[in-house]
């Protein structure tokens, strides 16, 4: 056929298509629905339900189509334990558009009978033989994703008992329609048995090969377990000395063989600079720039030296970190802060020495202890003083949330006790102690709206409020602590309005953070607290109250925050209406 034109027609452009309505029902005599969670399984599934607007070229087309769905969605429902289902496709065209059926009868779930494992040669008492030694519960839906799942698990836990190379020859499932259960059999050729053997590195260039010897987690000849190679792999990751790290051994040819394992690392840049600002209303701006050296002496010390300036307070620190000091998984820290304070409540003068260890007791626990040395000059409300001060700060550390800067779920807890003693306008002695903890309870999946609550408390026991040196009292007010009053202002002030501090402290915070696009956020906030004279809480007195609005700038290196806040409890002459803080990372 020609158009007029004169140019060829094609054949599918005449033909018209066969447009149809889909649906997925049950077989006719049935009553009850097709559940809910079947529809859930199928319907995201089906080809027919997703190409409807689409539809094929011819009538045939339509039921290859519909064959082919009810094919698709048959092996869906198996994989989720329908052993027992059918799906009959149905295509009626009488009507336009046609009328296509998949007519499905899901039945019931089938159950886990057995997983039983044949080993070749016989296995040893410590290879997995039942099901719950995989993961599996007997009588639990046999559905494919768990079944794969446990069959992986049981390639892991061959691994970790000494049998890398272990494969799994042979895979049987046999489902028994009139048990309604499924039942697996797996046949394993274990391969020799493997211990570890010579440790050799490749690419190393500024790292001593000594010092990843000696965080090997397991003595020569220790027989072979993946789990902790892998551990082994993490740890030196975590060091940040390398972009890369590969661990590869051959597989054993004799039982009993001692594998040599080889690691090949690429060294990452172990120098650096940066730089940083922050602003707030009661402190005005303050800038930072530091260098820092993460590979000191060849054994992942970390050295940083850093300057910051700012209207209310300048220091030079330097910091040096040594990891695995003395025993794997503990730190030692030594530090140096010369600094200079000009503050409503006092102006300082200090050095300060510190030495600590901190030790993970788990993946979320840490303690830690150390001892320091302050020297200082002071001036506040009453006079200059002279102090020198020696602690031994002790400290439990608990962080069980999603992330360091922006934490979305989760909650941390932290306690830190500090006995001091040393001279003040005499011989003094006290103990600081504090308790703080934070709370964060995502509102939605996506955790684009999260909750967050804190909370702290804090207490010095011996002397007087005045026996106790201006630096180390409590103060309440600022970022970080109660926003919308001034710096260390939330509490007692002496005639002129600057604030005292106290020997105990109270502070508590409530914040709703909203991701409004993937970049930007609010954050209307709530917090209060207050310092008091005594060594415990004055609840008669009552706490001071803040509230504002925050906006969240969320970059490549964490959430960039503005917060504008106002105190609720606003005294004339010591607070101003409002107080502005810019810095990085979420107030808490």
């Amino acid at each position: 056929m020609v158009t007029g034109r004169g140019q060829p027609a094609h054949a599918e452009d005449e033909l018209p298509k066969a447009t149809y309505q889909a649906e997925l029902t049950i077989p006719e005599g049935q009553s009850e629905p097709l559940p809910a969670e079947v529809r859930a399984l199928l319907e995201p599934q089906s080809r027919l339900l997703r190409l409807q607007d689409d539809p094929p070229a011819t009538l045939f087309a339509l039921h290859r189509r519909a064959e082919d769905d009810a094919s698709h969605l048959l092996d869906v429902l198996h994989s989720a334990g329908y052993y027992g289902a059918t799906i009959q496709p149905m295509v009626d065209s009488r009507d336009n558009p046609a009328k296509v059926a998949l007519r499905i009868k899901a039945g019931p779930v089938y159950k886990i009978q057995a997983f039983d494992v044949d080993y070749r040669p016989q296995a040893d008492y410590d290879s997995p033989q039942a099901a719950e030694q995989v993961g599996l519960k007997p009588d639990s839906p046999a559905q494919a994703e768990t079944m794969l799942a446990a069959v992986e698990h049981l390639r892991e836990l061959l691994r970790q008992r000494g049998y890398p190379a272990s494969q799994i020859s042979e895979q049987t499932f046999t489902v028994d329609h009139q048990a309604q259960t499924l039942s697996a059999r797996l046949v394993v050729d274990l391969g020799p048995e493997a211990h570890f053997g010579e440790m050799q590195y490749e690419g190393l260039e500024r790292v001593k090969e000594s010092y990843l010897r000696s965080l090997i987690p397991w003595p020569p000849g220790t027989r072979w377990d993946a789990s902790k190679l892998e551990d082994y792999r993490r740890t030196l990751l975590s060091s940040g000395l390398f972009d890369s790290i590969t661990i590869s051994a051959p597989p054993p040819t004799v039982a009993g063989e001692n594998v040599p394992i080889t690691v090949r690392v690429r060294e990452a840049d172990q120098r650096s600079l940066g730089a940083g600002t922050s602003y707030s209303t009661s402190l005005g701006p303050s800038v930072n720039a530091y260098w820092e050296h993460r590979n000191l002496l060849g054994e992942a010390e970390d050295f940083k030296t850093e300057a910051k300036w700012g209207q209310s307070i300048s220091s030079l620190s330097s910091t040096l970190t040594k990891p695995n000091f003395w025993r794997r998984g503990q730190s030692g820290t030594a530090s140096a802060v010369l600094s200079e304070e000009s503050l409503d409540a006092y102006d300082k003068t200090a050095l300060a020495l510190a030495a600590s260890l901190t030790r993970p007791l788990n993946r979320q626990w840490r303690a830690s202890v150390g001892a320091t040395f302050d020297q200082a000059s002071i001036t506040d409300t009453d006079g200059q003083h002279d102090s020198s001060l020696i602690g031994a700060p002790l400290g439990l550390r608990y962080d069980g949330t999603s992330d360091l800067l922006d934490p979305r779920s989760g909650f941390k807890l932290s306690a830190s006790v500090i006995p001091y003693t040393g001279f003040h306008e005499g011989p003094v002695t006290f103990v600081s102690s504090r308790l703080d903890g934070s709370a964060y309870l995502p509102l939605d999946e996506a955790q684009d709206y999260v909750f967050a609550v804190r909370g702290g408390v804090g207490s010095i026991l011996g002397g007087s409020r005045t026996s106790v040196p201006a630096d180390k009292r409590f103060y309440a007010g600022g970022g970080g602590s109660v926003r919308g009053y001034g710096y260390q202002l939330a509490g007692d002030v002496d005639s002129a309005g600057d604030p005292v501090g106290g020997k105990s402290v109270i502070e508590t915070g409530f914040e709703l953070r909203m991701k409004i696009t993937d970049s930007i956020g609010l954050v209307p906030f709530v917090e209060g607290g207050r310092a008091f004279d005594g060594n415990q809480p004055d609840f008669g007195q009552g706490l001071l109250w803040g509230a504002g609005l925050g906006v969240r700038y969320y970059s490549p290196v964490g959430p960039v925050r503005l917060d504008v806040a106002m105190p609720l409890d606003r005294r004339p002459g010591v607070d101003n209406a409002w107080q502005l803080y810019v810095s990085l990372g979420q107030a808490f």
